[in-house]
């Protein structure tokens, strides 16, 4: 009866164990713009952190200088948190440990909240506050798609890779996959570095990145026939990029009906599309004011012949 009673005791010892023992991986993202000091950045974590209950890894990236800070916050003071969030399932790391994520209120830190001292009931201590030089390449690319959405026309030989998906929009609808192996491969040659990271914390950056940019990594397709269309990227599935619905037109600026899988449009990007010169040119516009980028394209037969790309003025 009593090894049975020791045995029952290190059973329930071991199931409360793991939360310490092995060393459980926490991946939050919060994104500073004004965060320059370590100071600031531990700041900004501790407003994210609020009243957590948690013992949480959290790195905070400032976007305009491409730093990030890496922390631990644990609630109470204490060495062993009081309570941890079930983990999500599917969130295994390479090491086989759980990773473990808790939602903030809000994954973007202003600069009004970063100048007040947070009122923390919990007191929570922060440790092992480094510089994430290691991710900040990455960090920086991923910035840099953000902010700056690509725009590209299909040539001949990407035809020849991904076929007659690339042809127009409406064949690029029947055609998804295709469609999103092209535009990961033209996001990667002008991004390269973040898409093929496998750094644990992507998902939780990119979600910060999509609060404080307003909309995810787009990018925007000139078809062979002259249709253009934007496009959203998923960083963690090559497959699963998505329409930006109201961004398609024909080569004459028309619009082109959505598809029913496409997400909502609005501010999240498109080029303009206007009559460019000539007898069969049309001009694909991003960017805005003096920064504006055209791509003029040539056509033969209202086929795509070549494009050039200009700043000046339509």
């Amino acid at each position: 009866m009593g090894r049975k009673i020791v045995s029952a005791l290190l059973l329930l010892f071991l199931a409360w164990v793991p939360h310490s023992a092995k060393a459980d991986v926490v991946n939050n993202f919060v994104v500073c713009d004004t965060c320059v000091q370590p100071a600031d950045f531990k700041q900004a974590a501790l407003i994210w952190f609020g009243n957590g209950t948690a013992k949480l890894q959290v790195t905070v990236g400032n976007p305009s200088t491409g730093v990030l800070n890496t922390m631990w916050i644990t609630p109470n003071g204490s060495g062993i948190p009081p309570a941890f969030q079930a983990p999500t399932p599917g969130t295994v790391g390479p090491l086989g440990e759980t990773i473990l994520v808790q939602k903030a209120p809000s994954n973007v830190i202003r600069p009004d909240q970063l100048a007040l001292a947070p009122m923390l009931g919990n007191s929570p201590v922060v440790s092992d506050q480094l510089e994430n030089s290691q991710y900040e390449p990455v960090f920086r690319a991923a910035v840099n798609a953000n902010k700056n959405t690509i725009i590209f026309n299909v040539t001949d030989p990407q035809i020849q890779i991904y076929g007659d998906a690339l042809q127009s929009f409406n064949a690029a609808t029947n055609d998804p996959l295709d469609v999103s192996s092209a535009i990961w491969a033209e996001e990667d040659i002008v991004n390269p570095g973040f898409l093929k990271s496998t750094w644990t914390v992507l998902g939780a950056m990119q979600n910060a990145l999509n609060s404080y940019f307003g909309h995810g990594i787009l990018a925007t397709v000139i078809f062979k026939n002259g249709d253009v269309a934007t496009y959203q990227i998923n960083i963690l599935d090559p497959n699963a990029t998505r329409y930006v619905n109201g961004t398609a037109k024909d080569r004459f600026g028309n619009a082109l009906p959505d598809p029913p899988a496409g997400i909502g449009g609005g501010g999240a990007g498109g080029a303009s599309v206007t009559n460019h010169g000539g007898t069969d040119a049309t001009g694909y516009g991003m960017g805005s004011g003096s920064s504006e980028v055209w791509l003029v394209c040539s056509f033969i037969g209202g086929v795509l012949q070549s494009c050039y790309v200009t700043t000046v003025p339509y």
